[in-house]
């Protein structure tokens, strides 16, 4: 009589080995390929808390701001009455932000819609303007991953804070007719 030996055979560790190859690959390709979702969506909201947190500096301060927009940076200026010029933020907060070439922001306000422009940061006029009392110029930033045509808005009517949607909106052409 023989006796069965109790373990796995070579096949069976290989269907196994071959499963479990498989669903890590799905798991490397799932978040890789969110990786420039998530990407985008921290860039939209720290453009929208930087942009209310200038407003409240504004407010605070009792001083002009104003917001560049370019291509792929957002910078912040601070009117010096004295000189009457727009000069850059210094605080760590308010500094140049830049994003990677794959993203592309859109300013629309009441008046134009803007094109993107270079990203060269020798003209000092800023696109936003922020009232020392909060008020803000209407507008949405369009911030979009151009190779999957993916976009994310933030938007302000001038007086609420800054908002944030996945979706253009249609009712905010509507105050811009107003």
């Amino acid at each position: 009589m023989r006796k069965s030996s109790t373990g796995f055979t070579l096949l069976e560790i290989l269907v196994v080995l071959l499963i479990v190859g498989l669903i890590a690959s799905v798991v490397v390709v799932s978040i890789s390929g969110s990786n420039y979702k998530t990407e985008l969506r921290s860039a939209t909201y720290k453009i929208s808390r930087q942009i209310e947190l200038a407003r409240n500096e504004s407010t605070f301060r009792n001083e002009l701001w104003g917001i560049e927009i370019k291509r792929n940076t957002m910078r912040f200026l601070k009117f010096d009455p004295v000189t009457e010029t727009w000069n850059s933020q210094t605080k760590r907060a308010y500094i140049s932000h830049q994003l990677s070439e794959n993203f592309e922001l859109k300013l629309e306000t009441k008046d134009v819609q803007q094109s993107p422009q270079s990203d060269e940061l020798e003209d000092s006029t800023p696109n936003l303007i922020i009232e020392p009392s909060g008020e803000i110029t209407p507008f949405e930033i369009t911030i979009e991953y151009i190779p999957q045509n993916l976009a994310w808005y933030v938007y302000s009517d001038g007086l609420e804070k800054a908002e944030i949607t996945t979706e253009k909106r249609s009712e905010y052409e509507e105050l811009f007719a107003q």
